[in-house]
């Protein structure tokens, strides 16, 4: 029997993990995710016959190169970027944002986790927390009102939050970097955090793992490497990856004013923008295995939402 799966789902993991699916083929469609399961080790034996995972993850996860020969895996890590473009199309049709630049950067942190935490806590140890810093998980928060729910362990997003979180916050006309603190710092996984700031024309610097920017370049992305000195991205300790991310921001920032800043970075940020626009216009799904109805209409929305910006590419 063959089961196939919306996405990573706790009910069905314990059933899982019990033995109850040791004859069925699985097939997760998981790609809003980059693991089957939280912490999953790769190398564990599989309950069942056979385990397809079409995920977000770029490249091999924990242990992946140990897994199971029964264990297959499909990498789709633009989801995010064509979910981003589809939740924002509305502000891009009606001519995006606007710039008025007085600020260097925003960081905008959601539920607790110990790399957040650690780069929130080099912020406040530089001394360099602005008005445009949010840290939801600990209640520094501006726009979004919602509190960590103690019980749960988490920030439980409202549907409505939650979509806010994908889009553009309101001080974002203000700034030129948006420091990216993606989900993992050892697995690369890009979501709509990385997604967004190069959408709207602004400057990701991103805390994830190591070499986050290869992916991205291969994309077609392009980065100010004249301005910005990006050798915490390849600093294989993530402390130390985040520690120099902290220390280049603030050179850039005692460096450049934010208008100085606008204007040099305004021809990458412009064919950024225009890139995404094309991979999203172009992007079709390309695995042997068929994308599933949800998947194919995700790609067909995105296809479709990137015509019809009246852009010149």
């Amino acid at each position: 029997m063959v089961i196939t799966l919306p996405n990573r789902d706790a009910v069905w993991f314990q059933e899982y993990e019990k033995g109850k699916h040791i004859d069925d083929e699985v097939v997760m469609w998981n790609a809003n995710e980059c693991e089957i399961h939280h912490n999953y080790d790769y190398k564990t034996p599989l309950q069942c016959k056979s385990f397809t995972e079409i995920s977000a993850r770029h490249g091999l996860g924990t242990n992946e190169n140990q897994s199971p020969p029964n264990y297959k895996h499909y990498s789709m890590p633009e989801y995010w970027m064509l979910d981003t473009l589809i939740i924002n199309q509305y502000i891009l049709a009606d001519g995006g944002l606007e710039e008025d630049y007085h600020d260097h950067y925003t960081l905008m942190l959601g539920n607790r986790r110990p790399h957040r935490h650690m780069m929130w806590d080099l912020f406040c140890l530089y001394d360099m927390r602005n008005a445009h810093s949010t840290f939801q998980g600990i209640g520094v928060k501006i726009d979004i009102d919602q509190d960590h729910d103690d019980e749960l362990g988490r920030v439980h997003w409202n549907a409505g939050n939650q979509r806010k979180t994908h889009m553009p916050p309101p001080w974002y006309k203000h700034v030129l970097f948006d420091v990216v603190v993606e989900t993992h710092e050892t697995i690369q996984f890009y979501t709509e955090k990385t997604f967004k700031p190069l959408l709207f024309k602004k400057i990701p610097l991103i805390f994830g793992a190591k070499n986050m920017y290869d992916q991205l370049r291969e994309w077609g992305f392009m980065f100010c490497s004249d301005v910005i000195n990006y050798d915490f991205v390849v600093e294989p300790h993530s402390y130390m990856r985040a520690k120099k991310l902290v220390e280049e921001l603030r050179r850039i920032m005692r460096t450049y004013s934010p208008q100085e800043l606008a204007d040099i970075t305004r021809p990458s940020r412009e064919h950024n923008y225009r890139q995404y626009i094309d991979l999203c216009r172009n992007y079709k799904w390309p695995h042997p295995i068929e994308p599933s109805v949800s998947y194919q209409r995700l790609i067909d929305r995105a296809n479709k939402v990137a015509n019809t910006l009246d852009i010149d590419l």
